[in-house]
């Protein structure tokens, strides 16, 4: 009796290692076994409960972890996109700043110049209206071709309109310069060599526009005094 529970010992071992490891079970399936071992000892419905809750964070857990990762991925894909993006507005920006402070310096240094310029080209229109000679007449007309050389040279850095209100300078003061040129060369003729067309109100005449030209200029300059003033403190 005890011979035969042996061999049949023995045969089912042979069977058992005869067969092959079962397959991994979905977790569907592992869920049902489970809630059946619970229940076929007597689990309550409590143990079931806190089991499934159990089961649920896990899951929730993983889905939650891959969807950081998914998230992470993107964020940091977006952060370089832009991060790259902020270095090309940065290296522009660097670009126009330098070449804003290059001009500004000399536009500073121009208007400076300019200036110092205009301020004895108006001692040389005094000079003239209270002299008229040929000394003082030739020292203004060198200075004023001067003036206006040194505008068209670097008319790239003067303000559009600033070069307009010069040329209403220089403007005025041709007209200043053609009369007083008159003027001069009048007041050399012998008093029997004027023509005809020269009557003796011709000077006074050409003094009271050289007048009004006068005024007009140290207005115009007056103004753009204050246009060069603005300037100079947003560039300097």
């Amino acid at each position: 009796m005890v011979h035969s529970t042996r061999l049949e010992s023995v045969r089912c071992k042979k069977l058992a290692g005869s067969n092959p490891a079962p397959s991994a079970m979905p977790n569907k399936d592992v869920w049902e076994i489970t809630s059946a071992i619970i229940l076929s000892f007597g689990g309550s419905s409590v143990i079931l409960i806190g089991l499934s809750t159990w089961l649920g964070k896990v899951w929730a857990n993983r889905l939650l972890e891959k969807d950081r990762l998914k998230y992470n991925s993107e964020l940091e894909t977006t952060k370089a996109k832009y991060e790259k993006q902020l270095e090309t507005y940065k290296l522009q920006l660097e670009k126009s700043k330098s070449l804003f402070f290059r001009y500004s310096e000399h536009q500073f240094t121009l208007y400076n110049e300019l200036w110092r310029l205009l301020y004895k080209l108006k001692l040389l229109v005094n000079e003239l209206w209270d002299q008229a000679n040929f000394k003082n007449l030739r020292a203004f007309a060198l200075h004023f071709e001067k003036t206006i050389d040194s505008v068209e040279k670097h008319s790239l850095l003067i303000e559009d309109k600033h070069h307009d209100k010069l040329n209403a300078i220089f403007n005025t003061l041709n007209k200043f310069k053609v009369n007083k040129e008159t003027i001069v060369k009048l007041k050399d003729i012998k008093e029997e060599d004027i023509k005809p067309d020269h009557n003796s109100d011709t000077i006074p005449r050409y003094v009271a526009q050289n007048n009004e030209s006068k005024k007009q200029f140290e207005a115009l300059l007056k103004i753009l005094e204050r246009d060069f003033k603005k300037q100079i403190r947003v560039t300097g």
